[in-house]
């Protein structure tokens, strides 16, 4: 059976290590910026996800750098970026329809100036290393 805590009269007291054990046994609670520095957290965890971010943004460039790339980001951009962000006078019922069209609109352009900012920066960050397999 796992082991909970106990009911104190102060409260209970459980037998997990509280947050103050842990900043304390990993040197966080040294305070300022050395003890971050001291710490070495997130170390590792930082380089892994930047070489993944750098292949993702590789890829991106590769995918969309094809003639058939090209041709499909152009029509993204068309439907989006180069259309209207709000209904023609003509159309609008009220001004909540306009609202959802100019929401759904700011999303749908959202996306394809996400897909454009990943190619210029696979364009400028060179190929990642692929790592060994183990």
């Amino acid at each position: 059976m796992n082991d909970l805590g106990k009911n104190t009269p102060g409260g209970f007291l459980p037998s997990e290590p509280g947050i103050e054990e842990l900043l304390a046994k990993n040197g966080l609670l040294k305070g300022g910026w050395d003890g971050l520095n001291s710490s070495g957290a997130g170390e590792p965890l930082v380089t892994e996800q930047s070489e993944a971010a750098a292949e993702l943004k590789w890829s991106y460039q590769k995918l969309f750098s094809s003639a058939a790339g090209q041709a499909v980001l152009e029509d993204l951009v068309n439907m989006t970026l180069r259309r209207a962000p709000v209904l023609p006078a003509g159309q609008v019922q009220s001004i909540e329809q306009q609202a959802l069209y100019a929401t759904e609109r700011n999303g749908q352009n959202g996306i394809v100036v996400h897909i454009l900012s990943m190619i210029v920066a696979g364009r400028e960050a060179n190929r990642p290393k692929k790592k060994a397999k183990r």
